[in-house]
């Protein structure tokens, strides 16, 4: 009925014109038959026929479930839908028979997401709903167990991102992405800065795993300022989290000189709070900033630093970001055995984690290590497994770096074809994400694509190149992670790393 309606009114408005109504989608979507019954002369008559045929009961979880954006499963229904509010209690117990019975009456639909059965209300009838809800004095309380329950739920998510079920747990925040976003902006708007800035520190991992940069930034950015106003031991303990946090987003986003601030401020408080775990995290961000600086020697003054407490401390994850931090500066300082010897190190102790987001980072940096030693192979090797974790996890822009650096081990070892390819790939994905982000991978990738020009010819160059240009991601991993044909010899060595 709601398409119907909405296709009678193309004759008279346009559909950006019907878009910019969509708030108002009722008073829009009136039916003018005379003929029809008047149930159906309106979606608003429409569904107050429907909602005065559903019971008490299913009236009242009809109303709470739109509070859901984009849908929610049975655990976050149930959340939701109870409550003791006058006139409207519904017992956990009976969330499920009266969400099957509006399944029944087609007012909720439910679709299969694995591994969970999903429900959604169409919009038209969630705002619907949320109308009834406002008007039943409801909304405040069913919007502060919405908030409540995502809350939990980013909590619970928290540290299995950092293990072996964060993929797991990527996919389900991803299709929760709306709801927690919804969440935060009502513990912003309602004053709860200490709800707002621990949902935005547990969801961290998430943001920076499927490079979510800008939104999770403003997100840590409000909170913390919002927190500034608590003196609570509870809100310094997580600002030394959330800068250290937003510190990292902003240096994926190349703003350095934000990122270096971000992580001095963590610093700094977790150093007056004698938070031992919170100053060598900090400490082992500042020598990553150091480093991209080009303070070489400072880097690794503050990465050794950081080691030191860690022992202290005996936090595994803090240890192994150290390890992999120190290895990444002696690389760079050209000290290739010692670089070799941490990150192996801090690869064993992200194994042992089952840290699927940091192995694939850490076999990168090997990959390149092996890169700046003029061993392709061993390159293609690591490049190649950071590839499969990148792709894995959904991290677009590290596939994107993966499949350059591949290429540079490739063009070593004389395939400038299959090289072109990988660079037209990447450079296409890269387009496609609408965001340039250096120098982390596309520093040398014009280089690259000349000297594989150089070798192949403009014509077979520009086949290969626009070839992988129409790539998807998926066939782009696919043809990088095929089996390298090892025949040809090298067209010319490589000595530096991206």
């Amino acid at each position: 009925l709601a398409l119907e309606l909405a296709a009678a009114r193309v004759r008279m408005l346009s559909v950006e014109q019907i878009l910019a109504r969509l708030d108002e989608m009722f008073q829009l979507l009136s039916g003018s038959s005379r003929t029809a019954p008047t149930r159906q002369q309106t979606l608003r008559a429409t569904l107050d026929w429907s909602y005065d045929l559903l019971t008490p009961g299913e009236q009242v979880v009809f109303r709470r479930l739109s509070v859901f954006a984009s849908g929610c499963d049975i655990e976050a229904a149930e959340a939701v839908g109870v409550g003791d509010e006058i006139n409207a209690a519904v017992d956990r117990d009976e969330v499920v028979d009266l969400i099957t019975r509006l399944v029944d009456k087609s007012l909720i639909g439910v679709h299969q997401r694995p591994p969970t059965a999903w429900y959604r209300m169409l919009e038209p009838v969630r705002q619907y709903g949320i109308q009834r809800l406002t008007a039943a004095a409801e909304m405040d309380a069913a919007l502060a167990r919405h908030a409540a329950y995502y809350l939990d739920l980013a909590l619970r998510a928290e540290p299995a991102l950092s293990g072996p079920s964060q993929v797991e747990w990527l996919e389900r925040l991803e299709g929760e992405r709306d709801n927690l976003r919804n969440a935060l902006l009502w513990a912003a708007e309602h004053g709860e800065a200490d709800m707002a800035l621990r949902m935005a520190v547990a969801l961290f991992h998430f943001w920076e795993a499927r490079d979510y940069l800008t939104e999770g930034r403003g997100w840590l950015e409000q909170a913390i300022q919002a927190s500034r106003s608590s003196n609570s031991a509870e809100s310094r303990d997580l600002r030394v989290k959330a800068l250290r946090c937003a510190g990292r987003l902003a240096h994926q986003q190349r703003d350095l000189s934000a990122a270096e601030s971000f992580h001095s401020e963590s610093l700094g408080l977790a150093r007056e709070l004698n938070d031992q775990l919170g100053i060598a995290a900090a400490l082992s961000e500042l020598a990553m900033e150091a480093r991209l600086a080009g303070r070489l020697e400072q880097s690794t003054a503050l990465a050794e630093e950081s080691l030191t407490l860690c022992d202290e401390i005996g936090d595994h994850a803090t240890t192994a970001y150290a390890l992999l931090e120190s290895g990444i500066t002696w690389k760079d300082r050209g000290d290739l055995a010692q670089a070799r010897q941490y990150l192996n190190e801090s690869l064993a102790m992200y194994q042992t984690l089952g840290d699927v987001r940091f192995i694939a980072i850490t076999q990168a940096m090997l990959g390149l290590t092996a890169l700046k030693a003029n061993e392709p192979a061993s390159a293609e090797q690591h490049l190649r497994s950071a590839i499969a974790g990148h792709h894995r996890l959904g991290n677009r822009w590290f596939v994107i770096y993966d499949l350059q650096w591949l290429a540079t081990a490739i063009l070593a070892r004389g395939e400038p074809r299959q090289a072109a390819l990988l660079l037209g790939a990447a450079h296409g994905l890269g387009d496609a994400l609408g965001e340039v982000i250096t120098p982390i991978g596309g520093a040398n990738a014009a280089a690259l694509a000349a000297q594989a020009r150089v070798a192949l010819g403009d014509t077979t160059f520009a086949a290969a190149w626009g070839e992988g240009l129409l790539m998807s991601r998926e066939q782009a991993v696919a043809t990088a992670l095929a089996a390298p044909d090892t025949h040809e010899k090298p067209v010319r060595s490589i000595s530096g790393s991206p």
